[in-house]
Protein backbone atom coordinates (compact mmCIF):
# COMPACT_ATOMS: atom_id res chain seq x y z
CA UNK A 1 0.00 0.00 0.00
CA UNK A 2 0.95 3.64 0.18
CA UNK A 3 2.51 3.17 3.63
CA UNK A 4 4.86 0.40 2.51
CA UNK A 5 5.10 -3.14 3.85
CA UNK A 6 5.82 -4.31 7.37
CA UNK A 7 7.82 -7.26 8.71
CA UNK A 8 6.57 -9.62 11.42
CA UNK A 9 7.90 -12.45 13.56
CA UNK A 10 5.87 -15.60 12.98
CA UNK A 11 6.30 -18.72 15.12
CA UNK A 12 5.84 -22.27 13.88
CA UNK A 13 2.47 -23.47 15.05
CA UNK A 14 0.74 -20.12 14.49
CA UNK A 15 -2.85 -20.76 13.42
CA UNK A 16 -3.21 -20.50 9.64
CA UNK A 17 0.52 -20.96 8.97
CA UNK A 18 1.78 -24.22 7.50
CA UNK A 19 5.03 -25.35 5.95
CA UNK A 20 4.60 -26.90 2.52
CA UNK A 21 6.89 -29.02 0.42
CA UNK A 22 10.63 -28.58 0.19
CA UNK A 23 11.91 -28.21 -3.35
CA UNK A 24 14.57 -30.67 -4.52
CA UNK A 25 17.27 -28.66 -6.26
CA UNK A 26 20.23 -29.59 -8.42
CA UNK A 27 22.65 -27.44 -6.44
CA UNK A 28 22.96 -25.15 -3.41
CA UNK A 29 21.61 -27.88 -1.15
CA UNK A 30 22.88 -26.15 1.99
CA UNK A 31 20.10 -23.59 1.56
CA UNK A 32 16.65 -25.15 1.48
CA UNK A 33 13.78 -23.75 -0.56
CA UNK A 34 10.46 -24.52 1.09
CA UNK A 35 6.89 -23.38 0.49
CA UNK A 36 5.37 -21.26 3.28
CA UNK A 37 1.56 -21.16 3.35
CA UNK A 38 -0.37 -18.36 5.06
CA UNK A 39 -4.16 -18.72 5.33
CA UNK A 40 -6.03 -16.05 7.31
CA UNK A 41 -3.07 -15.57 9.67
CA UNK A 42 -3.67 -12.96 12.38
CA UNK A 43 -0.68 -11.72 14.38
CA UNK A 44 -0.61 -9.53 17.47
CA UNK A 45 0.92 -6.06 17.18
CA UNK A 46 3.87 -7.08 19.37
CA UNK A 47 5.02 -9.40 16.55
CA UNK A 48 5.85 -6.36 14.40
CA UNK A 49 9.56 -6.36 13.53
CA UNK A 50 10.96 -2.84 13.43
CA UNK A 51 8.70 0.04 12.49
CA UNK A 52 5.42 -0.18 10.62
CA UNK A 53 5.93 0.36 6.90
CA UNK A 54 9.69 -0.33 7.05
CA UNK A 55 9.62 -4.03 6.13
CA UNK A 56 11.15 -3.52 2.69
CA UNK A 57 14.17 -1.80 4.23
CA UNK A 58 14.53 -4.66 6.74
CA UNK A 59 14.38 -7.22 3.91
CA UNK A 60 16.99 -5.37 1.84
CA UNK A 61 19.34 -5.03 4.84
CA UNK A 62 18.98 -8.76 5.48
CA UNK A 63 19.75 -9.56 1.84
CA UNK A 64 22.84 -7.34 1.96
CA UNK A 65 24.25 -9.48 4.75
CA UNK A 66 23.62 -12.69 2.80
CA UNK A 67 25.06 -11.58 -0.51
CA UNK A 68 28.64 -12.57 0.41
CA UNK A 69 27.38 -16.08 1.12
CA UNK A 70 25.53 -16.19 -2.19
CA UNK A 71 28.70 -15.07 -3.97
CA UNK A 72 30.68 -17.81 -2.22
CA UNK A 73 28.10 -20.41 -3.29
CA UNK A 74 28.26 -19.20 -6.89
CA UNK A 75 32.06 -19.40 -6.83
CA UNK A 76 31.90 -22.95 -5.48
CA UNK A 77 29.42 -24.00 -8.17
CA UNK A 78 31.59 -22.46 -10.88
CA UNK A 79 34.71 -24.16 -9.50
CA UNK A 80 32.93 -27.51 -9.39
CA UNK A 81 31.74 -27.10 -12.98
CA UNK A 82 35.25 -26.17 -14.13
CA UNK A 83 36.78 -29.14 -12.29
CA UNK A 84 34.28 -31.51 -13.94
CA UNK A 85 34.90 -30.00 -17.37
CA UNK A 86 38.70 -30.35 -17.39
Amino acid sequence: GTRGISAFILEKGTEGFTIGKTEHKLGIKGSSTTELIFKDVILPEENLLGQEGKGFKIAMNTLDGGRIGIAAQALGIAQGALDEAI
